[in-house]
């Protein structure tokens, strides 16, 4: 047996344990997730509607009608950047900024699975543990 074929088996057996630990509920927020990465197509950033004047005096938007166009705002090495966005390709970044919103719900809602798992655990020990023996000597 090749040594990524046992890696392979390594992993998904590792997978199907977490799985069968898991609630119903973060099952279902788990295999979503793992739905729209495995599916790839989605980006991170926010759009904007960008309304501008383009600077032609014979243009619509020199008499206030401004053109309208679709950027994605995001941060790449702490800068900000505006990505245009063409208008055959806007419901598709829709979509893909959609799906990385998607994955952003996702993981707070796992997140806040486990903290209440944790939350439970250690009150679990809290109350597990005996009190301190009171001294009645006066």
């Amino acid at each position: 047996m090749k040594k990524t074929e046992g890696k392979k088996k390594d992993k998904s057996k590792v997978k199907s344990e977490i799985m069968t630990r898991l609630t119903a509920k973060e099952k279902r927020r788990v295999r979503a997730l793992i739905s729209i990465i495995e599916e790839g197509n989605f980006i991170r950033g926010n759009l904007v509607n960008m309304r501008r004047v383009c600077g032609n005096p014979n243009c619509k938007c020199a008499r206030g009608e401004k053109h309208e166009s679709l950027y994605i705002h995001a941060f790449k090495g702490g800068k900000q950047k505006m990505i245009y966005i063409p208008k055959n390709l806007e419901s598709t970044i829709k979509y893909w900024v959609e799906r990385h919103h998607k994955i952003v719900e996702l993981i707070e809602d796992i997140s806040e699975i486990n903290k209440i798992k944790l939350l439970t655990k250690k009150a679990k020990k809290i109350t597990k543990k005996k009190p301190p023996k009171k001294d009645n000597k006066k």
